[in-house]
């Protein structure tokens, strides 16, 4: 019995702290935002705002053409992105992206994405990419891709939505 106290407390007098991310360099090249001919500049300024307030370093805009439809198109891109040698695509039957096709509207972020078996869902954005925040948009959704894992803070996810909201807004 006396044992076990003594354990306890030697743990209780640990200092306890967790162990931050690496950094890592996403394979991919820098693009400057791109958005479709004709845009009123409202992507184009969240893209340029989320990539310098917040830890992205990917900012992907994906829309569907379709409401009823699971097809997703890329339809503004800003950051680190996989190699300008392939277009970028966006898997069909995507699970993840499936949901905001049925109205879901909360975000959804995945912190380590490395070690998820959907990472593969994600091919418009770079193989390596450490973290995801999704944000849903009007008709859309907002992809983020960070190079450190756990990297987006609560504030960077309630100000990326906020983000997303006026852009749809103008």
């Amino acid at each position: 019995m006396s044992s076990g106290g003594l354990i306890l407390a030697g743990l209780t007098a640990l200092d306890v702290t967790s162990v931050a991310s690496e950094r890592v360099e996403l394979d991919g090249v820098k693009v400057d935002p791109v958005v479709p001919s004709g845009s009123d500049g409202s992507r184009e300024w969240t893209m340029r705002s989320v990539l310098s307030a917040t830890p992205a370093e990917s900012v992907v805009i994906l829309r569907r053409p379709n409401l009823g439809s699971d097809q997703w198109v890329v339809v503004g891109c800003a950051g680190i992105l996989p190699s300008s040698d392939q277009k970028l695509m966006v898997r069909d039957n995507s699970p993840i992206l499936s949901k905001y096709t049925t109205g879901y509207s909360k975000e959804s972020y995945l912190p380590t994405v490395q070690a998820l078996p959907g990472k593969v869902e994600f091919t418009y954005l770079p193989n390596n990419v450490q973290g995801v925040l999704i944000v849903p948009t009007e008709g859309g959704v907002m992809v983020l891709g960070s190079d450190v894992a756990k990297s987006f803070s609560p504030r960077d996810v309630v100000w990326c939505t906020l983000v997303a909201s006026w852009m749809d807004a103008n």
